[in-house]
């Protein structure tokens, strides 16, 4: 018998939204930084105070897939995205976090 392992999933968006599931809304109020090192690398980051918004929700899109986690974030107070530039300069999403 062969094994096939699990795809691993590659976070590829983040988002925060409002509202029901089937009909959510994109929060655009955030706070972003943006710090660039001696390389050259630049680090964008962006959060949300999201103990504010009523009915928010994280959205999570990964790569390669039609994959999309939509996560409650009743009980949480910031989420936080991290991106950077990768080679080319274009900006690629290392992480994203919520607590």
């Amino acid at each position: 018998m062969t094994m096939v392992p699990h795809p691993v999933l590659q976070l590829d968006g983040f988002r925060i939204n409002v509202g029901h599931p089937d009909r959510l809304a994109q929060v655009t109020d955030y706070k972003r930084a943006v710090k660039r090192d001696a390389k050259g690398v630049t680090t964008e980051t962006l959060s949300w105070n999201v103990s504010r918004l009523r009915d928010a929700y994280a959205v999570c899109v990964y790569r390669s897939t039609t994959q999309t986690l939509i996560r409650s974030l009743a009980g949480y107070q910031e989420c936080k995205q991290v991106s950077s530039t990768f080679g080319d300069g274009m900006l690629q999403l290392d992480s994203a976090s919520c607590k």
